[in-house]
């Protein structure tokens, strides 16, 4: 295939694992196909999303020829606080990026799916009374719209087993009240059980809850972002992430200054993949219910505020509250998702091309 800005052949250039982008070396265009633009940057990149939303304008054929067709390619201005042209093949939907539109595209594409406006296709951002209800209720936040591609199953199997155990605790409580304090004592993390050399305890204390609101918070927020975080970093080392973040806060809150309290909860694991979650999708906002009235924030800012808040209490120890434990599953988080850290695509195409 042959550039269609300079006409110099395209060079498979690869950016990520297992994914390649037909890139020319010398103007620093590249040609995307729709498959390629999800892999690499998400399912919000994908043309069929934005190509008729009001953001996008189409300009007519362009001079262009498509690499994949050779015929004439069509020219669309998408416009939301700033402006890229790019050209696109109808016959195969990819798009001709040339060096620097790839990032702009990211901009617009970004902050136009987090407004209340419904720009693009399928997007889910005007919210319905039920989750108004269950917002104003639980305190929870809801994103504004962020989309998956695949069923995240290694989320769903987690929060079905913390489900399940829970339902043991509590049938456990009714059939005998006495057994659930030794049941606790069992498989709950704390100092004792480190010192007794029983490390699988800060694994099963993630699946013990004290409550159904205990439960449901972690649930929640498990299963809202667990899906894209799972989707972005792949189920494996999905799996390890949250472990990983649930032993690290386990361990954190051993060694806290209220270590002999046993602490349960998926609060640990949940802290790291929020952690994860801000640290690969900053542009993301929220909706929160307070006082019955909607809030709209940015992730970045409701985390910060969540980990300023945490830092705060776990100084004063208020609260029967493990601040120790978030602390250190939102700390293990940031550190497992750094390299997955959103990234522009020019850093993609052009460190690639500039290495190979």
């Amino acid at each position: 295939m042959d550039c269609p800005r300079c006409k110099h052949p395209l060079t498979p250039t690869p950016v990520q694992e297992d994914l390649e982008v037909d890139a020319c070396r010398h103007c620093l265009g590249s040609f995307l196909l729709p498959k390629q633009a999800t892999e690499l940057l998400g399912p919000l990149y994908n043309p069929d999303l934005w190509i008729d939303s009001e953001v996008c304008h189409d300009k007519g054929p362009t001079h262009l020829l498509s690499p994949v067709s050779g015929q004439p390619m069509q020219e669309y201005e998408l416009v939301y606080k700033c402006s890229v042209v790019l050209d696109r093949c109808k016959q195969s939907n990819g798009i001709w990026l040339d060096a620097g539109e790839g990032d702009k595209l990211q901009d617009i594409i970004a902050d136009a799916s987090q407004t209340r406006v419904n720009f693009f296709e399928g997007n889910k951002s005007e919210f319905g009374v039920g989750s108004y209800l269950i917002q104003l209720f639980s305190g929870i936040p809801l994103e504004v719209w962020h989309p998956t591609k695949k069923i995240a199953w290694a989320t769903l199997i987690l929060v079905a087993m913390c489900i399940l155990v829970f339902v043991g605790q509590v049938s456990l409580t009714m059939s005998s009240p006495e057994a659930i304090e030794a049941f606790v004592g069992q498989y709950a993390a704390s100092w004792q059980s480190i010192a007794q050399l029983r490390p699988w305890q800060l694994v099963s204390y993630m699946f013990l809850h004290g409550g159904i609101g205990h439960l449901f918070g972690n649930l929640a927020i498990l299963y809202i972002l667990g899906d894209n975080v799972e989707e972005k970093v792949g189920t494996k080392k999905f799996i390890f992430l949250y472990f990983a973040s649930g032993v690290a806060g386990g361990i954190a809150q051993a060694f806290s200054p209220n270590q002999f309290v046993p602490v349960i909860g998926a609060s640990g694991a949940v802290a790291g993949i929020m952690a994860a979650y801000w640290v690969m999708f900053p542009f993301v906002r929220v909706r929160m219910v307070i006082v019955f009235a909607p809030f709209y924030f940015g992730i970045k800012w409701f985390f910060g505020i969540w980990l300023f808040y945490n830092v705060v209490m776990s100084f004063t120890g208020v609260g029967n509250v493990a601040w120790y434990c978030h602390l250190g599953g939102f700390v293990t988080g940031l550190v497992v998702a750094w390299p997955y850290r959103r990234q522009y695509y020019s850093k993609f195409v052009d460190a690639s091309l500039s290495t190979n």
